[in-house]
């Protein structure tokens, strides 16, 4: 991960020419450190979860801040059952998370549930009635803090 030894945003609009200069150096520090600062790590799928294609994201995950997760990705399915087992990641929220993810059961687009426990699973809930091996889930929405 990137320093985070970035200067402090401007409190208020610069008045003087040097006071111009820094704001644009502030905010071009920023803009460098937020387009290339992050190196994803990839995720190891489990229960017959694959990547979709190389036209995506692999499945992944960062840690964008020093408390804060976020993943990326589009996986194919395997196990369907509720409370699979798709990913094991090194960060452990505090408490149980749920969110939703984008999903195609094969035949038609909607959601599923996607939690992480406080061991790192992250777990499926609501693909039953995924097509087995046509069915996808992005991980894209995934984000959580580490803080209690």
């Amino acid at each position: 991960m990137p320093s985070l030894n970035l200067p402090p945003l401007p409190q208020q609009l610069p008045r003087t020419q040097s006071d111009w200069e820094r704001f644009v150096n502030v905010f071009q520090s920023w803009a460098t450190f937020l387009d290339t600062g992050y190196q994803w790590n990839p995720a190891t799928l489990l229960n017959g979860w694959t990547n979709l294609s190389a036209s995506f994201n692999p499945a992944g995950f960062v840690l964008i801040s020093p408390n804060r997760v976020a993943c990326r990705g589009l996986i194919l399915s395997g196990t369907l059952t509720d409370g699979t087992h798709l990913l094991t990641l090194p960060y452990k929220p505090a408490h149980q998370v749920v969110t939703v993810a984008a999903a195609n059961a094969g035949p038609g687009f909607q959601f599923a549930r996607l939690d992480v426990d406080t061991s790192g699973n992250a777990l499926l809930f609501g693909a039953s009635g995924f097509t087995p091996g046509a069915g996808w889930v992005s991980l894209d929405n995934l984000s959580f803090s580490l803080l209690p």
